[in-house]
């Protein structure tokens, strides 16, 4: 399976916005895991519940289609394992689901999963380790360059989780 990890260093806005942008625009059979421990926003945008997602997928990985079984489908056509909506909950359900769901999600090649890892270097670690790609989202913040330039340096700090595979 092919894993892209889509995160934003500390302060970045957009990864979910992105994450689910990518997935909507790819021609592709994709799963849209959010895996963001700060709480989720995908089980709201879409309408959706928090179940089944993320945490069913924690404890639900023993049947062959589990990747189906744990996700919904959005109204744009894509398959979604929403996180949690709290932050306590979220959490963790993402610390749980990075030493579980994400190295199954990633055996298996007939899924691509574009993972929401937020801007957590504790999730983006795991995910980067998965993932082929990593696509880290910065936004400029209008009428503020200083402000704007320290988060594109911060993006530097992601730097020992994001490596190029040969």
């Amino acid at each position: 399976m092919t894993v892209v990890a889509v995160t934003a260093a500390s302060g970045g806005r957009g990864v979910t916005t992105t994450a689910a942008g990518m997935a909507i625009a790819s021609r592709r059979s994709i799963t849209l895991a959010e895996m963001d421990a700060t709480g989720g926003d995908l089980a709201a945008w879409w309408d959706l519940t928090e179940s089944p997602g993320i945490a069913s997928a924690v404890t639900g990985m023993s049947s062959p289609d589990w990747v189906t079984t744990n996700s919904q489908r959005a109204a744009a056509g894509i398959l979604v394992m929403p996180a949690p909506l709290r932050a306590h909950e979220a959490n963790s359900t993402v610390n749980e689901a990075l030493r579980t769901v994400l190295p199954t999600l990633s055996a298996y090649s007939e899924v691509t999963a574009i993972v929401d890892a937020g801007a957590s270097t504790h999730v983006l670690a795991p995910a980067a380790s998965e993932a082929a790609l990593v696509v880290i989202v910065a936004s400029q913040i209008a009428g503020a360059p200083r402000a704007s330039a320290a988060m594109l340096e911060r993006t530097g700090d992601l730097g020992p989780w994001v490596r190029i595979r040969p």
